[in-house]
Formats: structure tokens, C-alpha cells, sequence
């Protein structure tokens, strides 16, 4: 087994099994086996894994390439094959393979190139060699490989002869995992082709690869006697062969190999224009026969290698490939240069990449010094970078960058090993130069539209580098765009704020390219599209920024004066058309905004009946107007239409909203009188017409102003509650029967009950012209004379709550709607009966005043009316109340004044409480006496008969002694005990209560002492008012009493008698009440003196006995007299 390298890294060790092989047929025996060893031993599968060897340097660079030109090609000018490369063996890699399966004999390989000849093998027992050409070769391009293979010897030979192409950087893993002999050098690398002499081909199932049994079609006529083209799949494995030489993998029989005197051969590859298919030929002159195999229509890599194959099999041989020449252009790739912002690390417009085309594997660099030879650098090629552009700071060490993105080794510069770059790969090759810029100052100065007007422009905006009015920014440096500045970025919306209301940058100029729009917004966004960029020249970066007036319109509104009542609709707003803000505004009004309607049937813009009071700046009348008009006429005259102004208004940027104000015209009305009938104060066709009233206020009552003007004109005053029964000073009535309404003079009018009806009817001011009379109206009214007088106080007296009271006598006179007494009743005026209404108290009494009737106690007042014309009309009218006195009962009290006439009279209803009695009254002390004896006559409030009770209350009477104390106070009813006077005169005064003293009295017994309640208590108690009572006073005498005429013995027989009764009945008595003791009850311990009625309780206590009671001893016949002193001290006597 032997050694082999696959790929780089790796170590694979393969077993190659020994196999017999056919052997070319000869007359000795002995001939045929040592050639069949030389063979096997020598198979040329045994040449281990293969790398391409690395491209090496050919010079140290001692000058420049030249100067780079933005945006311009370049080139090494090195990349096609020269007749030198293939004459340097340091441009090939040999490698003198043996294998280890064939003994320790193995020695190092043959003598290497030398002026264009390779002696691959050198007359030793090595098994195989194979060299590269170390530079990759554009297969898009043609490629001729020719040349003279020289063998030592015809029979120590082994596998294969020829060339090889390989893919670029494929690694040649030769035989990889083979066994066998007869293998091709390419066998075992994916797309590789093998072009020359297959010496040993293939017999049927002799060998496989990595496993897999090769093709085993490869038997064609003797060893020697073939050539063939032939490819290896993407495994590795070579594909069939064909049976011609003119298609896909060909082969030919070409009869002797004939290696001693040397076999020519020329490889080309003839690819289609531009691309990497095209036709591979392989032709071999030996013998004086040339043999050709083609390959048509072969795709093949864009980068390949070529490399020469022989091999000896192990047996001592020389093999030489000589006259060696290569026709083929070398793999470029391009190295960009990019020539970069140092700021924004993006490229410089004005600088287009340079690229230069330069072979794969040269080292590429670029310096701002050009090498010497005696300072040279390490590159294949060294350019200069171009000098910095306008805008950017001169090279230096400091301000110029040059870097590469795959930086190869390289003295005193930046530079790159070039690489071959695949389709749709990333190039590895790039160069940056990167520059500094330069400081810039970007400008906006801003510019007026032609036809706009503005009072000051914005002040400029400047940035970048510090001055005067600028916003200092360092980003602001040339090329770096305005998108990537610090504070520049922030120009739009700088722009934007500084723009005045109503105006739109509508253009961005720097005087090389213009960014226009329709707004401010559409502007700036044309504008940021273009991604504007800092500029190398100042005059670049000054921008002019136009600003234009924005379109504007003006709105005319229209509104009535709060005051207008009424109103039509309001006309429709109108918008003007043309204008721009700061335009005059009164240069575009819009057509017919004030036109007046003249006429009630026009319908132009301003309704008929108003006009233009005002016109405000706004949308409401609020604030100072801008004009006004005082109505006092038509649109013609001077001042009486509000006339937009001709300067002073112009367009701002919002708003323009003007308010129309419209008002009515002031117009007047006229009234007059028409008076039906007699009219004493000739009021009939006076009138006047009142202005004042415009249109649409609601029709007004010019009545009071009417009968103003007449008094003030005519003379005639006239009054009233009603406003519809006017007065005159001599008491005459004019009554309004309704109202005539008319729309012009003389017109035929409607008549109307009452001014309402008519209101209802015309409620408003029509429409008209200022000053013009609209509405007429007649007062139509008739003169009413109804009168009534009575007696102011009442002629029937006295007037007691007895008396039957007759109204009708107290009318003096009455006249009728004609001022006389027609039928000379007084209480009967215009056919009805006059109607009393007496009120008083709780009182209110309506009737026909011929009615009598009886009135309680009181004062009255006593109205009495009588329809006048108003109440005629309204009476016969209804049907509800059969008599007027019903009728103007249910009257409010305004319509009660409106509907008749009236007159009042004064009722006074006296209390009819006496009461007399004796003037003088004699009485012995001794005597029994009771007050009600003196009394002669008595009656009641209304009149009735009294005496105990007055007015249901007992009459009180009060005794006084001549020294005014009081002795006796009581009812008098009540007697007086005897001996409870002494002798003397008194005055006993009787009290007779009246009604109204009988209500106090029985309100001031509810909280008396019930000892001392009666109604002389009541008369003592100083309580009692005026008008509580009436009195009547007797003169009261108390004497010893002496009868008549009888002298001394009359009185001692007098006094026999008294004594004589008084003994019997004393007997009497005690007998009586001795029965009576038994019975007897006591209530009180205390109240000796009590008087006691006992009759009533016999049956209740009779079952008591005496003996039970604690008081029986009082009763005894002994103690009376005690008991009798006892009770006269406590006044307890009856």
C-alpha cells in the first residue's frame, strides 16, 4: 500500500491490489512477462493526492503603474501567456510521486524543467510525475498546448501520456481510493479531463474506484493504440468512452507507439465567443500519421489549469516533454478602487471607481508615493491614487486613507492579493481611498414669487461652518448628504416653521437645479427626494427659496340684527375667487353679494325690506365694523348701505370670513278713528301715522299713540282702563267696536272684533322701503252715555238686621247708551235692571237690585251696575246665565269694569241689643231682692225680645256703692242675700251683651275661674271692648223698711207679725231638716259654708248612718248657729 494525498490536511491510505493484465502479444514468453511487470508495477495510479502549486511572485515593484483616473479602467497589462512563462520552471509544480506497494527502490524523481523542456522522468524507477502550470487560464478565451513527448524507450512505459485541465484551486487527489492498474492521472477528481495516449487501458472489471468499478469499455485494440479525451464525473469517476473520436469522452486507435523518436501533440480548446463552451481537440503526429480526437460542444469551468502526465510504470526509464509552448490568456479578476467620503464613508460622486484588471495571484496595491529601486515595496504592481477632488483637503498621511478589504503583505502601501471572483460572489479584491472633505456652509435665502406680495421675508438660514447667522454643524462637509448631517437634517421643518401663514415655498433653487411644488410640503418632499448633498462650491450649496402667496377665498356670510324680528331665510354665503394672501380683498368680491330686491317681487341677493347695516371682519357682528349704513333710504344713497371698503382688507392665511349684517327698513304705520253714530267729541277720521316700526317687528298697537296725537292735536283727552272704553273730561264714553285693516290707503280692508284677532291675522310688518306707510288701520267706535248714581251712603235707616232692605232705593239716576233716561226707571238702564252686589263680612250678595233682602250686622259696600254698550254686546251673546246678575257674577273684574257702568253706596247694619230698666227701686235690708226685678224690656242683636239671656248670654249687672267699690257682681238673675247691703244708696248697672260682646265673653270664659265666670265678672274683669255691650242703671235705696202711713204701733205690729212668721218657720224648718240629717252627705271636710243640694242624692246615699260619718256632730241643733256664722263670713249664703 502506498501513501496519497486526497485534499489538504488529510491522509488516506489506499491498498492496491496486484492483478494480471493482458500483455502485448510477442514470440517470447520471457518478453511478454517483463513488460507486464514493467506494467503493473509502473501504473500511474499510484500518484497520491495533488495540489496546484502556489503562484509565485515575479517582481518586487521599483515604479508606479500609473496614476488611477476616477471612473477609467486600468490594467497590469500582464495577463496573457508569454513565450518566457513556459520556459520558467518557477512557473510550474512538479511532483515525483512513488508508491509505497513498490518496494523501498523508489528514488527521487527526474531532472525538472529547464528552458522549456521537462524531463519528467530521468532514467530511474520512479512510477509517475506530474507538473502544473501554476497560473490559472481564462477558458473563455482560445488555448493551444503544444509540444514533444520523448520516451527512452518503447516498452518502459506505463499508464498515461499527455495533458491535463483542471479546474482552478482543485485539488488533484490522483487514483483517489483506486485499485488496479491501467488508471488515469485524473481519475478520482471530480471534473477534471485527461487529453493524450491512454497507454494501458482498462480490461473488463480489472479496477475500481473508491469502491465504485470503473468503466470497462476501454479495450480498444492493443495498449499502445489508442488516444482519447476523457472527463470524470462530479464523483470522480471517468465516464464512459465513446467509440468515435469526434463526440462526447472520443477515442482513436493511432497503431505503435513510437516514444523514442518522439510523439508531437497539440491540445486546443476553441471556446464560443464569451463563453465557456466551445470544442476540445487532442491531436498526436506519430510515425509521420497524425491521429485526432475532438471533443464538440464541451462546457468547461471559467478558470482552469493545465498540467503534463507521464509515467514509467517502475521501470527505468527517461521520459521528456520538450519544445513545450503555452498560446492562453490568464484568469484576471477586477481590483475596484473606490473612492470614498471620509465623513459619510460613502463613494465621491464626482469620483467614479477605477478598476483594474489584474491576474489572479498578483499583489495589487496602491500608495500616494510611487516606489523607487531604492525604495521599492512588495507588490506585483503598485498604482497612485488620484489627487483629492474639489471640495476635499489635498492628500496627505492625515486626510488620505487608502485600505483594502483583503490587505496583502506589502511594504509602504496598501494592497491586495488578487483572487479569482466567482459568478454572483462577493469580489474580495476592493481598494478604498478614502478622502477628507472639506468644510462647506449651506445657504437658504428666500425669494418672493412674482404677483405675491409680503411686508418682510424670513430671515436666511445658513449651516455649517461658524460664522455670522450660522448654525454651526461640523457634518455639513462636502458631499455628505443633507439626510446625514447633525443639524442640516433639521432643514425641512426649519424651512417649514419659518414660513409666514398663508405662502408655500413653491422652489428650491441653487441656480443648477430647480425643486418646485404646489405647497410648501410637495416642495420640500421633491426636494429631500432628490437627497440633496453638500456641494464642493459654495455657489452649489446657496439655495434660493421661492415663497408665493397661497390661494385664498373669502366667505361672505350672511346674518340678520339680533333685533330683527321675522325674518326671511338667510341668504346663502357667497366665496370669493382669485385672491392670494396680502391681496385686496375688495378686488375680488363676488358678483351681485349686495344686490338689493327693490321690489316685493325681485329676488335678488339682499331680501326686499332690508338692506346692509353692516359688514364685519369675522363671522359674526362682533367688533368694530368695517362699514356701516344707517338704512335712511335706498342702495343709492350716500350712507345708507354699508359698502365694502376699497383697501384695507386684504387675504390672510385663515379666516377671511366677513358677516353681512342685514336689517330691516324702518317704515311706518297709520291709524285713525271712525265713529258710528252721535260722536259728541268729533273724533270721527282723526288719526296719524306713526313711524318708528320696521319690517318684521310684530304689527304694533298704536292705539295709545293715536288718542295721544288727538289730545295733543285736537284737543281732546281722552282716558281709559281698557284700552277699550275711552273717557271724555265730561264723562262721555267712546267704546272701540273693532278694527279695520288695510294694506294701502283707502283699501278695502277686514274688520276685526278686536285688535288680537287682527294681530292673528297680520302679525307682522310686511316687507318695504324705508319711510313707506304699510299697514292701515281703523279704529272703528261708537259713543256709550250708559251711566248709574246712588245715594253714597244708604238712605234706608235705621238698617238692623230686621229690615227688609230694598236696593232700588238707594238709585238716584241712570241714563241710557244715548246719555238720557230713556224710560225713566232709574234702576232699569238700556232694557235690564240695574244688578246689586252688597259685600261684607262673609257676605257677597248678587242680585237684581229690585230684590229685597235682610242683611246681618255689618258694614257693606253696595255696587250696583248696569251694561253699558261692551256688556250688552257680550251678554246677548252668551247663553249661559239667564239673568245679568248671574252673568256678571261670573266676570273677571277687568271685563266686569269693561262691561258696565257702575255706582256704590255705603250699608251699615246696627246691633239691635237694648235694654232698660227702672230708674229707681227702694228695698228693705232685710229684704230679699233679685237685680232681673227692675228690669222693664230687653232684645237680641236682630231685634227679638230678650230678658234673662241676651243674645243667648245672661245680662250681668254690677252693684256699687256710693264710694264706686263694687258689692255685687253677678248675673242678675242671681238674688242678693238679705242683709248683704246696709243701708243706703247704690248704683246697680246691667250689662246686655252684644253679639260681638257675646263672642268675646264666651272666648274670655274659657279661661276664667269657674267661681267667678259670670258676665259681671266678665264686664269687671276690664277685658271687654268697645261695642260689647249695652247698659241700663238702676238707683238702688236700702232702708230699714217702715210701712206706709202706719205710724209707731203699725210697726210694732209689723214687726209682731215678722217675728211670729219667722218663729214658724224657723220650727218648720228645723223639723224638716232634722228628718232630712239621715240623708245628709258632707263632700268636703273643709267646706263648711258649702251649699249643698241633697235632693238629688237621697236615693244614692240614704243607705249611710250617720254614725259612720266623721262630720255628723256639725248637724246638730246646737252647733247651727256656728255653722250659720261660718258661712256668712265666707259670703256663701243663697
Amino acid at each position: 500500500m502506498y501513501y496519497s494525498k486526497h485534499q489538504k490536511g488529510y491522509k488516506t491510505s489506499h491498498k492496491v491490489q496486484v492483478t494480471h493484465f493482458r500483455t502485448w502479444k510477442s514470440g517470447k514468453k520471457w518478453v511478454y512477462a517483463f513488460m507486464a511487470f514493467s506494467l503493473l508495477a509502473g501504473d500511474i495510479g499510484s500518484i497520491p493526492l495533488l495540489q496546484h502549486g502556489q503562484e509565485q511572485i515575479v517582481h518586487a515593484a521599483t515604479s508606479s503603474s500609473g496614476t488611477l483616473v476616477p471612473n477609467s479602467p486600468a490594467s497590469t497589462n500582464n495577463n496573457n501567456v508569454l513565450a518566457g512563462d513556459v520556459s520558467t520552471a518557477t512557473n510550474w509544480t512538479t511532483s515525483k510521486l512513488t508508491g509505497a506497494g513498490y518496494g523501498s527502490g523508489t528514488s527521487t524523481a527526474g531532472g525538472g524543467w529547464s528552458g522549456g523542456t521537462w524531463t519528467a522522468i530521468a532514467g530511474t524507477t520512479q512510477i509517475n510525475a506530474v507538473s502544473l502550470f501554476n497560473q490559472p487560464l481564462d477558458m473563455t478565451q482560445s488555448l493551444t498546448l503544444s509540444g514533444k513527448i520523448t520516451t527512452s524507450t518503447n516498452s518502459s512505459v506505463a499508464s498515461a501520456l499527455g495533458v491535463m485541465l483542471l479546474p482552478t484551486g482543485t485539488s488533484l487527489s490522483l487514483n483517489a481510493g483506486g485499485t488496479g492498474t491501467g488508471i488515469l492521472p485524473t481519475e478520482g477528481t471530480p471534473n477534471a479531463i485527461f487529453a493524450g495516449r491512454d497507454i494501458f487501458p482498462l480490461n473488463s472489471g480489472s479496477t475500481s474506484i473508491n469502491g465504485q468499478s470503473v468503466a470497462n469499455n476501454d479495450w480498444t485494440g492493443g495498449s499502445y493504440y489508442q488516444i482519447r479525451i476523457s472527463q470524470t464525473g462530479a464523483n470522480g469517476l471517468k465516464q464512459a468512452s465513446a467509440s468515435t473520436n469526434n463526440t462526447a469522452n472520443p477515442v482513436v486507435g493511432t497503431g505503435t507507439y513510437n516514444g523514442t523518436s518522439g510523439e508531437s501533440y497539440v491540445l486546443t480548446w476553441t471556446p464560443t465567443t464569451g463563453t465557456t463552451t466551445g470544442s476540445l481537440s487532442y491531436a498526436l503526429t506519430t510515425g509521420g500519421s497524425t491521429y485526432t480526437v475532438t471533443w464538440p460542444n464541451l462546457t468547461l469551468p471559467a478558470s482552469m489549469q493545465v498540467g503534463l502526465a507521464a509515467s514509467a510504470g517502475g521501470w527505468t526509464s527517461t521520459m521528456t516533454y520538450t519544445n513545450t509552448t503555452l498560446t492562453a490568456s490568464r484568469v484576471t479578476a477586477p481590483v475596484p478602487v473606490n473612492y470614498l467620503n471620509k465623513v459619510t464613508g460613502q463613494a465621491i460622486p464626482s469620483m467614479g471607481p477605477s478598476t483594474i484588471t489584474a491576474n489572479v495571484g498578483d499583489t495589487v496595491g496602491l500608495s500616494l508615493v510611487a516606489p523607487t529601486t531604492s525604495s521599492p515595496d512588495s507588490n506585483s504592481y503598485t498604482f497612485l491614487a488620484p489627487a483629492a477632488p474639489a471640495g476635499y483637503n489635498a492628500n496627505s498621511s492625515t486626510n488620505t486613507v487608502i485600505s483594502a478589504t483583503n490587505p496583502a503583505s506589502s511594504t509602504n502601501t496598501a494592497a491586495t492579493k488578487v483572487q479569482a471572483v466567482a459568478q454572483g460572489a462577493t469580489n474580495p479584491n476592493v481598494v478604498n481611498v478614502t478622502y477628507t472633505p472639506s468644510q462647506q456652509t449651506v445657504a437658504f435665502n428666500w425669494a418672493l414669487a412674482s404677483g405675491s406680495t409680503l411686508a418682510t421675508l424670513p430671515a436666511s438660514k445658513s449651516y455649517g461652518a461658524a460664522g455670522t447667522g450660522v448654525t454651526t454643524d461640523s457634518s455639513v462637509v462636502t458631499d455628505n448628504p443633507f439626510a446625514s448631517t447633525t443639524l442640516l437634517k433639521n432643514y425641512a421643518s426649519d424651512l417649514t416653521s419659518a414660513v409666514p401663514a398663508g405662502y408655500n415655498i413653491t422652489a428650491i433653487t441653487n441656480g443648477t437645479t430647480s425643486y418646485t411644488g404646489a405647497t410648501t410640503a410637495a416642495t420640500l418632499a421633491a426636494f429631500a427626494a432628490a437627497n440633496p448633498t453638500v456641494s464642493a462650491t459654495q455657489a452649489s450649496n446657496n439655495y434660493t427659496v421661492t415663497l408665493t402667496a397661497a390661494a385664498q377665498t373669502a366667505t361672505f356670510n350672511y346674518g340678520y340684527i339680533n333685533t330683527a324680528q321675522h325674518t326671511p331665510a338667510v341668504p346663502s354665503s357667497m366665496t370669493t375667487t382669485g385672491g392670494t394672501t396680502g391681496a385686496n380683498v375688495a378686488q375680488s368680491l363676488p358678483t351681485g353679494w349686495n344686490t338689493p330686491s327693490n321690489t316685493a317681487t325681485a329676488a335678488n341677493k339682499i331680501p326686499y325690506g332690508y338692506y346692509i347695516s353692516a359688514i364685519c371682519a369675522g363671522n359674526s357682528a362682533t367688533g368694530t365694523p368695517i362699514a356701516t349704513g344707517t338704512g335712511m333710504g335706498p342702495q343709492t344713497t350716500s350712507g345708507a348701505w354699508a359698502n365694502f371698503t376699497a383697501t384695507g382688507q386684504t387675504y390672510g392665511a385663515t379666516g377671511n370670513q366677513y358677516y353681512v349684517q342685514l336689517s330691516p327698513y324702518s317704515v311706518r304705520t297709520s291709524w285713525k278713528v271712525s265713529v258710528l253714530g252721535t260722536d259728541p267729541d268729533y273724533l270721527d277720521g282723526l288719526g296719524n301715522q306713526p313711524n318708528g316700526v320696521v319690517v318684521g317687528q310684530a304689527t304694533p298697537n298704536n292705539q295709545d299713540n293715536l288718542f295721544s296725537y288727538i289730545a295733543t292735536n285736537s284737543g281732546i283727552s281722552m282716558t281709559t282702563t281698557d284700552n277699550i272704553v275711552y273717557t271724555d273730561p265730561a264723562g262721555i264714553r267712546y267704546i272701540i267696536t273693532g278694527y279695520t285693516y288695510a294694506t294701502t290707503a283707502g283699501g278695502t280692508g277686514t274688520t276685526y272684533s278686536t285688535f288680537e284677532a287682527l294681530l292673528a291675522a297680520n302679525p307682522y310688518i310686511p316687507a318695504g322701503l324705508y319711510n313707506q306707510p304699510l299697514q292701515f288701520v281703523t279704529v272703528n267706535m261708537i259713543s256709550d252715555q250708559t251711566s248709574i248714581t246712588s245715594n253714597s251712603t244708604s238712605s234706608t235707616t235705621p238698617l238692623t238686621p230686621a229690615t227688609n232692605y230694598m236696593p232700588i232705593n238707594d238709585i238716584t239716576a241712570s241714563t241710557d247708551i244715548d246719555g238720557v233716561d230713556d224710560d225713566g226707571l232709574p234702576y232699569a238702564i238700556n232694557g235690564y235692571n240695574a244688578v246689586t252686589n252688597i259685600v261684607g263680612g262673609t257676605t257677597n250678595y248678587w242680585g237684581d237690585a229690585t230684590n229685597s233682602l235682610k242683611l246681618p250686622i255689618g258694614s257693606y259696600t253696595e255696587t250696583y251696575y248696569a251694561l253699558n254698550y261692551l256688556g250688552l254686546q257680550a251678554y246677548q251673546a252668551e247663553s249661559t246665565y239667564t239673568t245679568v246678575a248671574s252673568f256678571l257674577q261670573s266676570l273677571s273684574s277687568a271685563n266686569l269694569a269693561k262691561y258696565t257702568v257702575s255706582s256704590t253706596t255705603t250699608l251699615t247694619v246696627a246691633d239691635a241689643t237694648t235694654i232698660s230698666a227702672n230708674n229707681q227701686h227702694i228695698i228693705p235690708k232685710a229684704g230679699s231682692y233679685n237685680p232681673s226685678s227692675d228690669i222693664l224690656s230687653a232684645t237680641n242683636a236682630d231685634g227679638t225680645n230678650a230678658f234673662a239671656s241676651v243674645n243667648n248670654v245672661p245680662v250681668g249687672v254690677i252693684i256699687t256703692d256710693r264710694a264706686g267699690n263694687n258689692v255685687w257682681v253677678n248675673n242678675m238673675t242671681v238674688n242678693l242675700p238679705k242683709n248683704k247691703l246696709v243701708v243706703g244708696t247704690y248704683s246697680e248697672k246691667y250689662y246686655a251683651l252684644t253679639a260681638k260682646g257675646a263672642a268675646d265673653y264666651t272666648t274670655w270664659k274659657a279661661t276664667a275661674s269657674p267661681s267667678a265666670n259670670t258676665v259681671g265678672d266678665f264686664i269687671n274683669s276690664g277685658q271687654t271692648t268697645s261695642g260689647d255691650y249695652v247698659t241700663a242703671t238702676t238707683q238702688l235705696t236700702v232702708t230699714n223698711f217702715i210701712l206706709p202711713f202706719a205710724g209707731g204701733s203699725g210697726n210694732q205690729f209689723l214687726y209682731l207679725m215678722i217675728s211670729l212668721a219667722t218663729i214658724g218657720a224657723l220650727g218648720l224648718y228645723f223639723s224638716k231638716r232634722r228628718k232630712e240629717e239621715e240623708l245628709e252627705f258632707v263632700p268636703e271636710q273643709a267646706g263648711y259654708g258649702a251649699s249643698t243640694n241633697t235632693k238629688g242624692n237621697k236615693a244614692r246615699f240614704f243607705q249611710t248612718l250617720r254614725k259612720t260619718r266623721p262630720y255628723r256632730k256639725v248637724f246638730h241643733s246646737k252647733n247651727r248657729i256656728h255653722l250659720a256664722q261660718t258661712q256668712r263670713k265666707e259670703g256663701k249664703n243663697d
